[in-house]
């Protein structure tokens, strides 16, 4: 016999399963507080895919409006890593697909994978990485790939086989830091942009693993930390990008200013050529009819 807030409780009963050793942390509450807890969950929840949306939405259509590549790896990288967090987090499991035993855990090593992947991929073509360091940009591709290669093992193996793309993703951060720090002090841009969602990004990974691994108890402060870690390195990444958006549009302008001078002086230069023609002939025909005049 147990009692919750002063009210008898007779019998409780758990089922889990589970590929091998977690940590579930566990609370008991009433139904009332429950359902108030419950409530601002979705509230921030909702909030939070909002600005996944927005933020993949706007980058679809900057994609397709510009053609540039760093917005759809952009684009993909949000879409894996708000998919990862949505599945890590529960809510596909108690939501989407309640009744499928084991799929969270395949798709939460899918979305790993593929978050590997698009980061990778992104932080190669947001700083033009291979113009400041060749050798970075293919260990970046190496590590996403070996990620990728690593996944129908997961299938096969479970978690025995997640330990390669945990490694991969901890060595595509660590990367992604490095090459970010680097291309700032060469001169990129944008490099700032990318250190400054990092430092944000990385501590609030870090937290939400630790307290995913019991460190901290379940703490109230740690429950959405890796999603809003998440929410605020979109956002800074956002305003990079909208930053090189303004850059790329200000490099086509003058492209095109500087076309139009050439074809101003490439059409000046063949009117000077058909005026020069003209004085040509004009003075060819005018020395032989005084030839001839001459002559007669």
């Amino acid at each position: 016999m147990r009692e919750l807030d002063g009210v008898a409780i007779e019998k409780v009963v758990f089922r889990v399963s589970a590929q091998g050793s977690f940590s579930l942390p566990l609370n008991a509450m009433q139904a009332k507080r429950f359902n108030s807890k419950a409530n601002s969950d979705y509230l921030f929840y909702g909030f939070w895919i909002a600005v996944l949306v927005a933020l993949g939405l706007y980058n679809a259509v900057i994609f397709f409006s510009l053609r540039s590549n760093v917005h759809l790896y952009y684009f993909f990288y949000v879409c894996a890593f708000g998919a990862l967090l949505i599945t890590a987090s529960g809510i596909g499991q108690q939501y989407l697909w309640s009744t499928e035993r084991g799929l969270t855990t395949h798709l939460a090593n899918l979305f790993l994978a593929l978050t590997n992947s698009g980061t990778a991929l992104f932080v190669i073509h947001f700083l033009k990485l291979s113009a400041f360091s060749p050798a970075l940009s293919q260990s970046l591709r190496a590590f996403s790939y070996f990620s990728l290669f690593s996944l129908p093992f997961v299938f096969i193996y479970g978690y025995a086989a997640l330990a390669p793309i945990l490694v991969s993703s901890a060595a595509i951060m660590l990367m992604g830091f490095w090459a970010a720090l680097y291309c700032s002090l060469k001169g990129s841009p944008v490099g700032p942009f990318l250190v400054a969602s990092l430092i944000v990004l990385l501590p609030c990974n870090s937290i939400g693993l630790l307290r995913f691994a019991g460190f901290f108890d379940d703490a109230a402060w740690t429950e959405h930390i890796a999603e809003l870690g998440m929410a605020a390195d979109a956002l800074i990444l956002s305003v990079a990008l909208a930053f090189q958006v303004n850059v790329l549009r200000g490099d086509k302008e003058a492209a095109s200013l500087a076309r139009e001078r050439e074809r101003t002086a490439f059409a000046k230069r063949i009117l000077q050529a058909k005026e020069q023609e003209r004085r040509s002939i004009g003075k060819a025909l005018h020395d032989s009819l005084g030839h001839k005049i001459f002559a007669i």
